[in-house]
């Protein structure tokens, strides 16, 4: 927020997603430039992807069950609100160790997000290595997981910049796991903490062209790019846990070995 913001265009995330099991709620948003003057939701958002639900850890498929949503308008009091959600138990795993490959495709008339378009030649995908030196990657015959008409209604909310969020929360009302116990992605086999990687993030524009390049390639986290948010936990959805700027990195994924921004859960000592 106050860095980067777009309008339009195509966006990519690279991301290795961890084992939510149960407890973990990674994220990756879009959230209306004018949030800090209208707030949630009437700013906007635009959910990419979100693993972890309640739904994935009562079936079992918390690897393969995701989410992806828009949210607009007032809050009632009641906290309801105009939204708009889509619950995809994908044909493969997710959490295995894998990068993934999501991409935003939005207009002035839709919004369309699709899975591993570099990982998919038998969609009709483009099999070119991302970046391409043409521009983001296509599938021509790929179908999108979430698909959304902006109609004259939804222009004031979704026809205007925003900027991107990522978020990897403990707990809260997505999972419905409440207690620091619940939480078993955290435990004695991983050392009580786990982490999401982004290797890179890509924007380009309606025509075409990349206007945001980030590969996380600097010794530190670029502060003219980012914001890190450090707060205490809780709020509406009920999180556990406290957001801190040490949990906040850039480091090598030692399996890839590629320069990632990680961002990491843990479990601490008396928690």
């Amino acid at each position: 927020m106050g860095k980067f913001s777009f309008q339009y265009g195509i966006l990519e995330v690279s991301v290795k997603i961890p084992k939510t099991a149960d407890g973990l709620w990674p994220a990756l948003r879009l959230l209306g430039s004018g949030y800090a003057e209208n707030s949630w939701p009437g700013c906007g958002e635009i959910d990419l992807l979100e693993m972890g639900h309640s739904r994935g850890i009562e079936g079992k498929t918390q690897n393969k069950f995701f989410y992806a949503g828009a949210h607009w308008g007032a809050l009632g009091e009641d906290g309801s609100h105009p939204q708009y959600e889509v619950y995809r138990t994908n044909l493969y795993g997710l959490q295995y160790g894998d990068f993934h490959l999501i991409t935003l495709v939005w207009d002035e008339g839709s919004i369309k997000m699709y899975l591993d378009r570099d990982k998919a030649p038998s969609q009709g995908q483009d099999p070119r290595p991302s970046p391409a030196a043409g521009g983001p990657i296509i599938g021509a015959d790929m179908k999108p997981y979430f698909e959304m008409d902006i109609t004259p209604g939804l222009r004031p909310y979704f026809c205007k910049p925003f900027f991107i969020a990522l978020d990897l929360a403990a707990g809260g009302s997505f999972t419905k796991v409440f207690t620091v116990d619940g939480v078993s992605a955290l435990n004695r086999g991983n050392l009580n903490q786990a982490s999401m990687y982004i290797d890179y993030i890509r924007v380009y524009n309606a025509a075409g062209t990349l206007i945001f390049d980030e590969e996380f390639n600097f010794p530190r986290i670029d502060t003219q790019k980012w914001n890190i948010e450090e707060s205490p936990g809780g709020g509406r959805n009920q999180g556990l846990q406290n957001y801190r700027r040490r949990n906040v990195q850039i480091d090598k994924d030692r399996a890839s070995g590629r320069s990632c921004l990680i961002i990491t859960a843990r479990k601490e000592a008396g928690s």
